[in-house]
């Protein structure tokens, strides 16, 4: 079941998945997993304190659950909080080293910050973990153009364009470039 409402979390289909969900906690109360996607359904629908409530029980049952924090970092990023998600997500790092999608927040918390080395530290450590990642790439583009390196960032943009034609993104931050250099 638990797999089911993984299933429909993937889809946005948050009331099934809660269908789901409901139907694991009638029957194990205390499922972690259960609980870690209740949370996860809570940020979806912008419920940050009953989020961060529930990340917060679980990380005080397990305080070495990456998930718990990275999930906790979420919430609080939406929250506008970028310090409280910085230290939950840079907490999800330190638990596990290759936790991809906790870097490509903390980059993206770095660049709103105009830390910019901090930034492409992350992107760094995620692209040598994965050279493909298309997150960390765009994000390096963006480090770039806020450090004013228009002629790099206008570089990677149009490799980027190369190897992902499909992504709006791409062309979105090329053209935003184009406007800035005249």
């Amino acid at each position: 079941m638990e797999k089911m409402a993984e299933f429909y979390i993937g889809l946005q289909e948050i009331q099934q998945a809660e269908k789901y969900l409901d139907m694991i906690l009638a029957k194990q109360a205390g499922s972690p997993t259960a609980r870690m996607m209740k949370g996860e359904i809570a940020v979806l629908r912008e419920n940050y304190t009953d989020a961060l409530r529930i990340f917060d029980e679980l990380i005080k049952e397990n305080p070495r659950s990456e998930s718990a924090h990275y999930f906790k970092g979420v919430a609080h990023f939406k929250k506008g909080q970028a310090r409280l998600a910085q230290n939950a997500l840079q907490k999800a790092v330190e638990l596990r080293q290759d936790f991809i999608k906790a870097r490509l927040v903390l980059a993206t918390i770095y660049l709103q910050e105009r830390s910019f080395d901090l930034a492409q530290l992350e992107c760094d450590n995620i692209l040598s973990k994965d050279p493909d990642n298309f997150r960390a790439k765009l994000l390096s583009g963006n480090i770039l153009a806020g450090q004013g390196k228009l002629d790099d960032a206008a570089r990677l943009y149009t490799s980027l364009i190369e190897n992902y034609p499909d992504a709006p993104e791409v062309y979105y931050r090329l053209g935003q470039l184009q406007q800035v250099r005249k």
